[in-house]
């Protein structure tokens, strides 16, 4: 495994991950943390503890508050980030969101779904 990720090293990278507090978002952050690369880990809800478990594995790591939907939020993040990094390398986006009325299934496909439960899904 760590030729792999030798052969693949993102050292001296930095990477922003939106909803990174989140199971998909965390793992991402771990796999790229993993393979060296700084982590950005922002999220609308306290990432202090998945920053804080990332730390505990040898990556350089820290968490930030941000709601995606708010530009002068995004804007501040932004600007925290670029102080505590210097630079961006990678963004990826793994915020979101859903409700179970907007939820596929054997029975209902995508775009049987009812428009205003997909509005709200995608704002």
């Amino acid at each position: 495994m760590r030729e792999i990720l030798e052969m693949f090293s993102l050292e001296g990278k930095t990477a922003v991950i939106t909803g990174g507090a989140g199971i998909l978002g965390f793992a991402i952050a771990r796999g790229l943390g993993k393979a060296g690369a700084k982590i950005a880990l922002c999220d609308i809800v306290n990432a202090d503890e998945v920053t804080q478990e990332l730390k505990s594995e040898g990556i350089k790591a820290e968490g930030y508050y941000l709601d995606v939907m708010d530009i002068k939020k995004i804007k501040i993040c932004r600007d925290e980030i670029m102080k505590d990094f210097g630079k961006v390398d990678i963004l990826l986006n793994a915020a979101g969101g859903n409700t179970k009325e907007a939820t596929t299934s054997e029975e209902l496909k995508f775009f049987d779904l009812p428009l205003t439960t997909l509005e709200k899904v995608v704002g």
